[in-house]
């Protein structure tokens, strides 16, 4: 913890220098790739895990793209049974 979570903030503090213009949005079909290097990746991982990505704005940009934040992850399901299995 007291390694990781520093690591991943430089991280994620990182990206405006990592990414200078924005990543493109893919639509299915389309015949336009989009190459990130493994910092990149890992920066874009991190703002997702703190959920900084403003979730409309990619509704707005694309209609249909899901939140990249991981904040679905995060939220609890009343219905699953967290119980300790034996």
């Amino acid at each position: 913890f007291w390694s990781t979570l520093p690591h991943m903030v430089k991280l994620a503090l990182a990206l405006p220098a990592l990414c200078s213009t924005p990543i493109p949005l893919l639509r299915a079909g389309s015949a336009r790739s989009v190459n990130l290097t493994a910092l990149q990746c890992a920066s874009l991982l991190a703002n997702a895990f703190f959920c900084t990505f403003p979730a409309a704005a990619a509704r707005e940009q694309s209609g249909r793209f899901p939140s990249f934040n991981f904040v679905g992850l995060f939220e609890a399901d009343e219905g699953v049974d967290r119980s300790p299995r034996a």
